[in-house]
């Protein structure tokens, strides 16, 4: 139970007077009632809500007086400080952002706002950056003052950690309720972007107290330690366009909206995110674009053929766990298409949700019937079923840390937030949810069966249509879906190539037509070209009233089609001996012309003696579960190519437990590039995902990858170990804890042991023409050093971005960088820290600015440094 803690520091009357006198100045200072009287009584107080939250007495007079009371209180009595963020713009520029609001106004949407340059003051730092209007309705942007603001600095420079964010009024995420679903959030690991609350100066006017909005940037990504892949919105918000735009003013919405936005994936910063790549010569992220929508496209037809395989892609465990909370505060808001974002995990390929827009309402079970078919897909599964339950009870059992949460997000607003929270509200949720102990039986997949004899999308032209849904694959597949009820017409298709260095476009069909789609079904039309290594596809087209229109998409890759994706075929194992769930390949020398993969939830096993000689685009891949290699001295494993010019792609584990424990004893592992099966595609030519790995008496040679071994969110131990020959990163360890021992590390490309975010202790290494870092610390890493000796290498150790270095016995000769350097690299990360004892160096240390180095009980003096320098 909250006990409310209020101080009756000052009698009655005073504050009566106060609050008269404060009224009265914003009457007058508001020219005719035209402003927003309780916007500038919010402003005032350095309230985040006030008159407009629930009422609090039956009496409405009595109800705003005591708001306002409370607010008077706090301002008063509570000298919080929030962080003042200060913007500036120049008179042109804000001519511009003010046309957008003025045109926003006139059609009560916002639509393709434009950014504008602005000048950010911070903590007396100035930061230049871009901005423009944000939110779909006016409660973004209605009011005289507080308009909602994306803004994103410029240079990679951050803000309370954040390098893309939002500023907007607090009521439009629930406030406060949206500051515990973080917490509670982040209590079961989901992903969430932050929230903070700051004072805004805008122009030299007080806009009070706003609510700071982490956004999908680099920030982001880093903070949640995950790989920077997409983030997506299941729809392009046409539908939700149309409606805000024609609701009541047309009476075939129905059918206007039946197709619009459910096909178009939008993806967060996509230009940026295309480009950023795990391979020098293949984008990457492009094929996470392709099998995203491929789930999306299931999803929304319904396709029988691969329905049921959408669950392999989703993380169910997240999904529960998302449910339970939003259930829990009686959400129906955040799943919706224009509210949920995804994020697609390159390393197992599964899907997890990011819920931001959260709405807390009385609890309405059946309200999961309405949730797409995407999300019910995973109902049936006893796994998401028995997280969602657990998930369940544990909220039940920690209202103690509920009611602590709500006092510290209301220690700074007093008693007008305490009361927008309603604990018997919570309770009496979870009370329901224990009961409806069959929420998931008998849940229909609904499909909608309306019909209509007919179906008619044509409106009046308010906002540019968008009639076609296209795909295009480099096998020369073009797939159309017309999302109207008209027949559409293609004019002409154009491509520019690859190879074109001027990058002309060519010709190569005229006219072709799609008939209607109906509300039951859509029209897929079908059309094929020769492809010619064309990159991109334009096609022109026009309506039934001649109306001429044009779409444009990149080319795919072919292996990326629905039927192929979803279809992979089994590979031979008439060498592989079956038990149970092991896979074993016993003693002899095996040709492998295809990738072994061995079936979800068994184990491969390689016996002592086994050399198996990896044929080019062959690899070794095991998801949920381990890799045991028995090597024995005299008769080791060896995984080699099957001709030295035609190197392997790698192998993969992904454990997803740490039941399974991987052993590697023994072996040579030589010539292989970085992983890729065609959808999974990483940096390490070994790469262990969530795993317990042990790598003893190992040979990792001559390897042409990013890293030789990538290990991920793993529990680690190598020992007795030779890297030599490696093209860039010997070791990659990213979230990682665990010890690397007795190992060897000559000529490497890159960085010998690279760590981020990891926990790791490291005994007598011995590192030979190490061209970047031996050791490189980065991301809030805690390396423990003992007995390391290197010789002719960049870096011997460096420590960044917030990370502990602590060594012991460190030896370095022949330094060709610096010996030992501390610095900060990631704005949104501290210096590093390094302190090493009985330690002959080089003499060449570093300490920038803001990081702290002690070498034998001896403080290296800070100065400042140019980065661009180290990675030139």
């Amino acid at each position: 139970m909250i006990v409310h803690k209020i101080k009756i520091s000052i009698v009655f009357v005073l504050l009566f007077s106060i609050l008269l006198i404060t009224f009265l100045f914003l009457v007058k200072n508001t020219p005719g009632f035209k402003g927003d009287i309780e916007q500038e009584l919010r402003i005032f107080l350095k309230q985040p809500v006030l008159l407009k939250s629930a009422q609090i007495n039956d009496n409405k007079i009595l109800d705003y007086f005591n708001k306002i009371y409370y607010g008077l209180d706090n301002k008063i009595f509570n000298k919080k400080k929030f962080n003042n963020i200060k913007i500036d713009i120049k008179f042109e520029e804000l001519e511009l952002l003010r046309k957008n609001r003025i045109e926003a106004l006139k059609k009560k949407k916002l639509i393709n706002p434009k950014k504008i340059n602005i000048k950010i003051t911070f903590e007396g730092n100035v930061y230049a950056a871009k901005a423009r209007l944000k939110g779909d309705l006016s409660e973004h942007w209605g009011s005289n003052k507080q308009w909602s603001l994306r803004i994103n600095l410029k240079g990679n420079k951050t803000i309370m950690s954040m390098n893309e964010f939002s500023l907007t009024v607090h009521s439009e995420r629930d406030f406060p309720y949206n500051f515990l679903v973080y917490e509670i959030t982040q209590r079961y690991n989901l992903l969430s972007p932050r929230y903070k609350t700051v004072t805004v100066n805008f122009n030299g006017s007080d806009w009070g107290v706003m609510l700071m909005e982490e956004q999908f940037s680099d920030s982001f990504y880093v903070k949640n330690k995950i790989k920077e892949a997409p983030i997506f919105k299941m729809t392009n918000e046409q539908d939700f366009i149309l409606r805000s735009l024609l609701e009541n003013k047309i009476k075939n919405l129905d059918d206007v909206i039946r197709w619009q936005g459910k096909f178009e994936t939008s993806i967060y910063n996509e230009r940026k995110i295309r480009n950023k790549s795990n391979f020098s010569n293949i984008q990457t992220n492009n094929t996470l674009i392709s099998i995203f929508k491929n789930i999306q496209e299931v999803s929304i037809l319904n396709e029988a053929d691969h329905i049921k395989k959408i669950v392999n892609f989703q993380n169910v465990d997240e999904f529960a766990k998302n449910l339970a909370i939003k259930l829990f505060i009686g959400d129906t808001h955040s799943h919706k298409p224009n509210n949920a974002r995804y994020y697609l995990n390159p390393y197992d390929l599964k899907i997890r949700p990011i819920y931001t827009d959260y709405i807390h309402a009385p609890l309405n079970i059946e309200a999961i019937n309405e949730m797409s078919l995407f999300h019910k897909t995973m109902f049936d599964n006893l796994d998401f079923q028995r997280t969602y339950f657990e998930t369940i009870k544990n909220l039940e059992k920690s209202f103690n840390l509920i009611e602590n949460d709500i006092l510290n997000i209301c220690k700074n607003f007093g008693r007008n937030c305490i009361n927008m929270f309603d604990l018997n509200f919570l309770k009496k949720n979870i009370e329901i949810l224990n009961v409806k102990k069959s929420i998931f039986k008998n849940k229909k997949k609904i499909i909608n069966k309306k019909t209509y004899k007919n179906f008619d999308t044509t409106y009046p032209n308010e906002i540019d249509d968008i009639k076609l849904y296209l795909r295009a694959f480099d096998n020369g597949n073009i797939y159309l879906y017309n999302l109207t009820s008209e027949e559409l017409k293609i004019n002409k298709i154009l491509f520019d190539s690859i190879k074109s260095n001027n990058n002309q476009n060519k010709l190569i069909k005229e006219i072709e037509t799609i008939k209607p789609s109906n509300y039951q079904k859509i029209l897929l039309k079908k059309i094929k070209f020769n492809n010619n290594n064309y990159k991109n596809i334009k096609i022109y087209y026009t309506d039934e009233a001649n109306k001429k229109y044009s779409i444009n998409t990149v080319i795919e890759n072919q292996k990326l089609e629905k039927n192929f994706f979803f279809n992979r075929d089994s590979f031979n194992t008439d060498f592989i001996k079956i038990s149970g769930n092991r896979y074993i390949i016993t003693k002899g020398i095996y040709d492998i012309k295809e990738p072994i993969v061995i079936p979800s939830g068994n184990n491969l096993i390689i016996e002592a003696g086994v050399t198996l000689k990896m044929m080019k685009d062959t690899f070794i891949e095991i998801q949920d579960g381990y890799f045991e290699v028995k090597g024995v001295e005299d008769m080791p494993v060896k995984i080699i190519p099957y001709n030295d010019n035609k190197k392997w792609s790698g192998i993969y584990v992904n454990s997803t437990n740490f039941n399974n424990k991987s052993i590697l004893n023994f072996v040579k592992i030589e010539n292989s590039l970085q992983f890729n099966n065609g959808n999974i595609q990483l940096t390490g030519a070994l790469n262990f995902i969530k795993s317990k790995v042990l790598i003893k008496n190992a040979n990792i040679l001559n390897l042409d990858a990013e890293d030789a071994i990538n290990l991920v969110n793993s529990k680690i131990k190598i020992n007795n170990s030779n890297f030599k020959n490696i093209k860039s990163d010997a070791i990659d360890i990213d979230f990682s804890t665990g010890s690397i021992e007795n190992s060897s590390f000559k000529t490497i490309g890159g960085d010998a042991i690279d760590l981020s975010g990891s926990d790791i202790t490291i005994k007598n290494i011995y590192a030979e023409k190490v061209f970047d870092k031996v050791i490189s610390a980065g991301e809030e890493s805690n390396v423990k050093i003992e007995n390391l000796h290197s010789s002719n290498s960049g870096i011997v150790i460096a420590s960044k971005d917030s990370s502990n270095v602590l060594g012991n016995n460190i030896s370095a000769k022949k330094c060709n960088k610096f010996d030992f350097i501390v610095f900060q690299k990631k704005s949104y990360f501290r210096g590093g820290n390094m302190i090493l004892k009985n330690s002959k160096s080089c003499n060449m240390s570093l300490a920038q600015t803001g990081s702290i180095l002690n070498i034998n009980n001896i403080l290296i003096k800070e100065e400042s440094y140019n980065l661009n320098k180290l990675y030139e």
